[in-house]
């Protein structure tokens, strides 16, 4: 499974869409601004996502942010800079949340792009949100295990 994730701002936010609110924070994390591949599915015996933000292999890798629950059993991330907007959809006569999982019912098991979220299958929790550098000390991967 295979998305395209808009970062216009580079400052990262990721949780369940069911619990983001105007309050959400990025991830304390230096992503340059664009459009990344983010890709789920399992490797080896554990099921992750993977935002790539360079072709170059990590040489390390570092915790970036705990777990977290994930009570509708997705996952989602965009940038700061659509969270207002996401949230600010309104509740008349339905919710944004709704909406978005009007679409979610459409495209069952894939990624689905609403409101510039990119929202995945994703279990019951994310175990942890890890970030992999190159030799040149580079941001080039954003795995969260679930």
């Amino acid at each position: 499974m295979e998305a395209t994730l808009r970062l216009p701002t580079g400052r990262l936010i990721v949780g369940d869409p069911s619990e983001l609110f105007g309050d959400a924070k990025p991830l304390d994390l230096v992503l340059p601004p664009g459009d990344f591949p983010v890709t789920a599915g399992p490797r080896g015996f554990d099921v992750r996502l993977r935002l790539r933000s360079a072709a170059a292999e990590p040489v390390r890798w570092t915790q970036a942010a705990p777990g977290f629950d994930t009570p509708s059993g997705l996952v989602c991330l965009l940038d700061a800079s659509v969270l207002e907007q996401f949230t600010d959809l309104g509740d008349e006569p339905v919710d944004e949340y709704e909406l978005l999982v009007e679409r979610i019912l459409e495209r069952p098991g894939r990624p689905v792009d609403f409101a510039g979220l990119v929202v995945l299958p994703a279990g019951r929790s994310v175990r942890a949100i890890r970030v992999g550098y190159d030799d040149e000390d580079r941001l080039t991967r954003l795995v969260a295990d679930y």
